[in-house]
């Protein structure tokens, strides 16, 4: 629907996007345009979704639960266990996925931890602009 939005505004809070995260953003945006989106944590229209590759297809909200049974369907009778091994292959890294992935639970902490995660969440649950000190 035109009202919703996709995007990564976790900068906005002060919190911390998993490298996992931006890779993916990265490899199917452009990574220019993956990275203004993580550091400025703007919101995209539908349209711009559908522009940049991070969506397929929009549909009103009246159409959603037709539109995904049309997506199941495609699958219904589909091996199950080649699926899982194809999605699984689709997304190995050329790098150490589990180093990546560790480091980023680490640095994930560290930021939920920080002071400027609280006021940003805080911010957040109170509709208001952080103030970052």
């Amino acid at each position: 629907s035109s009202s919703s939005l996709i995007g990564l505004p976790e900068v906005k809070i002060a919190m911390r996007i998993p490298s996992f995260v931006i890779r993916e953003m990265q490899r199917i945006t452009g990574y220019s345009y993956a990275n203004r989106h993580v550091l400025e944590g703007n919101l995209m229209k539908p349209a711009e979704a559908l522009q940049c590759g991070l969506a397929d297809q929009t549909v009103p909200p009246e159409e959603l639960d037709a539109a995904v049974r049309s997506i199941c369907k495609k699958f219904q009778n589909a091996s199950y266990f080649a699926l899982k091994i194809n999605k699984e292959a689709m997304r190995d890294e050329r790098t150490e996925v589990k180093s990546i992935l560790e480091r980023d639970r680490a640095r994930n902490e560290e930021s939920i931890g920080h002071p400027h995660a609280a006021e940003g969440l805080a911010s957040a649950r109170e509709s208001r602009r952080p103030v970052f000190r």
